[in-house]
């Protein structure tokens, strides 16, 4: 029979009620970091005691940084807030997502030099300053009112037809 409130049945399984990170812990021995894992201590009054950072916390934001994980799940994973992440680890962030940015740089160089023809244009296009943008310049200088416009699209049309009076009748002469 199983337990209440997440417990296990008699064979061992958990029965769905498990919280998904007790679950991780039995599959494969993870354990989720708390506030305590982090450093945080609660105090008597139920305030936790002031950050301190690791070197292996540090290293951590760093390596997370450069995968391109969010403040709030880099956070979560340190079992501090993201206003305390931002307050300690602004340079590890800083340092991780530079680091990732230089080899991924190498990385699209390199196949580039090699012949690969799209990191070719893509490395054009965000590092040699090309572009398939077009820009229009439409400057409008013309004071001409409404009624100058009407006025001289009406003269171009009656130009326009007697061209073409003249192109019927030479035809109409020919045949």
């Amino acid at each position: 029979m199983a337990k209440r409130n997440g417990g296990t049945r008699k064979n061992g399984k958990s029965n769905g009620s498990t919280p998904p990170a007790e679950q991780q812990k039995q599959e494969d021995g993870w354990v989720p970091p708390t506030m305590q894992d982090a450093g945080q201590q609660r105090l008597p009054d139920g305030t936790f005691a002031p950050h301190e950072p690791t070197d292996q916390a540090r290293k951590q934001v760093e390596t997370m940084a450069g995968l391109g994980i969010t403040d709030d799940d880099i956070a979560v994973i340190l079992g501090i807030s993201v206003d305390t992440l931002r307050q300690y680890y602004n340079e590890e962030k800083r340092r991780g997502t530079a680091n990732a940015k230089v080899r991924i740089y190498m990385k699209t160089y390199q196949l580039a030099l090699g012949g690969d023809r799209t990191m070719l244009i893509w490395w054009e296009k965000t590092r040699g300053g090309m572009s398939e943008k077009q820009q229009l310049d439409v400057n409008v200088t013309d004071t001409r009112t409404p009624e100058e416009i009407e006025s001289e699209e009406q003269i171009r049309t009656g130009k326009i037809l007697s061209i073409v009076d003249q192109v019927r009748k030479r035809k109409a002469g020919a045949a």
